[in-house]
């Protein structure tokens, strides 16, 4: 093939080309920006707080003490009203000294037999007084004397027994309380008035409610943190707004050999009535309380080479700061020594962070 000048000038041309693209293909790609990577992270504010160890467990409320309150004579009963006229209910409240119930019928006066001991009383009376004279005079011996002194002294005492009994018509409360059980039968149904009782009968069950019992059971390892006198905070299930405060008073010396637990008594103050005997309650006793000190959550908290750490956020960076912490509860710690009031840390993931890693706070107005 012979080759013309034409066609040497185009391969060289479509050469010189190729050369160029090639070289071109071959050049420096464009610059990469540079990425600005910031951990995204929360930041709170170290604040003042209360840290407290408790135990917790659930019992029951009781009345402190009760009084049964029993007729002493048999009759028929009829309970009193109040001052609107109404019968006596249960959770009436009562007064020392008040008459709760009256025992009327024949069948107490004929048990009461006033007057046939009154009768007996001056007869027997008047026998020892003739009796007396004949003694002194010689006309009678002593034995005879004795006899009539004898009688004198067991018809006395029947006859103040009788008056005792006069008394126990009227049934009286001795202590101030609520009326807790009032007249009730063996199928614990209300008695109507006038029902037949017997000498005994339990006619109320008188309370004082101004102050309860709780009775719970605590684990046997819970004795060493708790102390007659602590604090105890008492929560009615039924009612979570319905918090008091009330405090240990008593322990049981012995643990239970099944259950492994004891039982304490917690005092709980009523004086607004709002609380009842057989309430299902929830107990927190405080065994231990910082009141008012630098306190952090556990979510702030991290662990780097065995130190607990805080991260203190430094602007745009987080600074890692040893802490020393002291009581913790379920929710945050005391902080002792490592930061101050108003130190803002990050909270949170905190596994990715280090001392100058740089950070971007996502609840940031």
């Amino acid at each position: 093939m012979k080759y013309t000048p034409n066609i040497i000038y185009k391969g060289a041309l479509f050469t010189c080309l190729c050369i160029s693209l090639f070289l071109a293909g071959c050049g420096s790609p464009p610059p990469v920006p540079q990425l600005d990577y910031r951990v995204p992270v929360e930041a709170v504010t170290v604040e003042n707080g209360t840290v407290e160890n408790v135990v917790r467990a659930t019992g029951n409320l009781r009345a402190r003490e009760s009084i049964a309150v029993r007729s002493e004579i048999p009759g028929r009963l009829y309970l009193e009203r109040d001052a609107n006229g109404n019968r006596l209910t249960e959770g009436t409240f009562v007064n020392g000294g008040d008459v709760i119930g009256r025992i009327l019928g024949e069948e107490a006066r004929l048990h009461i037999g006033a007057e046939s001991a009154r009768l007996n009383y001056e007869n027997s009376k008047n026998e020892l007084e003739r009796k007396s004279e004949l003694w002194e005079q010689g006309a009678i011996p002593e034995a005879e004397y004795l006899t009539a002194e004898a009688n004198y002294e067991t018809a006395k005492l029947n006859y103040e027994r009788t008056i005792l009994n006069e008394k126990n018509v009227e049934i009286v409360t001795p202590r101030s309380g609520v009326l807790l059980i009032l007249a009730r039968d063996e199928k614990n149904i209300s008695l109507a008035d006038g029902q037949l009782i017997g000498n005994g009968f339990l006619v109320a069950q008188v309370a004082p409610l101004d102050t309860l019992e709780a009775y719970v059971d605590l684990l046997g390892s819970d004795l060493i943190d708790i102390e007659i006198g602590q604090e105890v905070r008492v929560r009615y299930y039924g009612n979570q707004d319905l918090n008091v405060s009330g405090k240990l008073a008593r322990i049981s010396p012995t643990v239970d050999e099944q259950t492994r637990t004891f039982q304490a008594v917690i005092e709980v103050p009523n004086k607004d009535g709002m609380l009842r005997p057989g309430m299902f309650i929830e107990v927190e006793i405080i065994t231990e309380q910082r009141i008012d000190v630098p306190v952090v959550k556990h979510e702030s908290v991290a662990t780097r080479d065995n130190k607990k750490v805080v991260f203190l956020i430094d602007g745009q960076m987080v600074k890692m700061q040893e802490v020393q912490l002291g009581l913790s509860d379920d929710e945050k710690r005391e902080v002792i020594e490592g930061v101050k009031l108003g130190d803002r840390i990050a909270i949170g993931s905190l596994g990715s962070l280090w001392n100058n890693t740089r950070v971007k706070v996502i609840n940031d107005s």
